[in-house]
Order: structure tokens, then sequence, then C-alpha cells
């Protein structure tokens, strides 16, 4: 009996350990489902956080050459600003020069005009100075004559 008893303890342990190696397999097999399902999980994510850093790296690149275009379009107006202001700057040399000759014409009108009213002045000071003289020609030659004509008769009484 001993050996029958011993045959079934085998037994009884062969079928604990059957029992135990499928229950592990059981659960190694649950693992790896649950190591399949994260790895699934993981590339899902890998392939969507590589799609959004391409997406980036697209928005990267044309938000790159947007700026470059930007840069390249505000050079361009700096530069045309530059000549516009340069352009402007001439003008400016130009008018400010025009402006010193018109006004230094402007100051020799004024001296002109100024030695004109002087001999205006000195002509009407001559013209007044000449009727002057003339009344002063005038009354002497009225006292010439009165002085004359009483020396004329002066003479006739001492004639008659």
């Amino acid at each position: 009996m001993d050996t029958q008893q011993e045959k079934e303890k085998a037994v009884h342990e062969l079928t604990r350990l059957k029992q135990h190696l499928l229950e592990k397999e059981a659960e190694e097999s649950e693992k790896i489902d649950e190591d399949i399902k994260t790895i699934e999980d993981l590339r899902q994510s890998n392939d969507y956080l590589r799609a959004q850093v391409s997406n980036l790296e697209r928005t990267l690149k044309q938000a790159v050459l947007s700026q470059e275009e930007l840069k390249m379009a505000n050079n361009s107006e700096v530069l045309k600003s530059r000549e516009i202001i340069d352009d402007l700057d001439k003008k400016l040399s130009n008018c400010i020069g025009t402006i010193d000759a018109k006004n230094h014409e402007l100051l020799n009108l004024q001296t002109a005009l100024g030695q004109y009213y002087a001999k205006i002045e000195a002509k009407e000071h001559l013209e007044r100075e000449l009727v002057r003289a003339r009344e002063e020609t005038t009354r002497l030659t009225q006292l010439l004559r009165s002085f004359f004509e009483l020396e004329v008769q002066k003479t006739t009484n001492y004639d008659s």
C-alpha cells in the first residue's frame, strides 16, 4: 500500500504541479498579453508622437521660411526706405541751397531797395533845396530890383 499511497501521492503532487504550472502559464500568458497591449499602446503613442514631431518640424520649417521671407521683405523695405531717405536728403539739400540763394538774392534786393530809397530821399532833399534856392533867388531878385529901382530913382532925382 505504500506504493499505492506513494503513487497517489505522486499523482496528487503531479496534479498539483500541473495545476501550478497551468496557473503560472496563465499568469505568464496574462502578463504577456498585458505586455503586448502595453507594447501596442507604446507603439501607437510612439507613432502619434512621431506624427506630432513631424507636424511640428513641418510647422517649424514653414515658420522659419515665413520668417526668412519676412526678413527679406523687411530688408527690401529698409533698402527702399534708405533710398527714399537719401533721395529726400538730396532734395532737402537742393531746397536749402535754393533757399540760401533766394535769401542772398533777397538781401541784395533789400540793399538795392535801401539804396534806391536813399537816392529818392537825396533827390527829394535836393528838390526841397532847389525850391528854397529858387525862392531865395526870387526874393533876392526882387530885392535887387527894388534896390535898382531905388538907385534909378535916386539917380533920376539927382539928375533932375
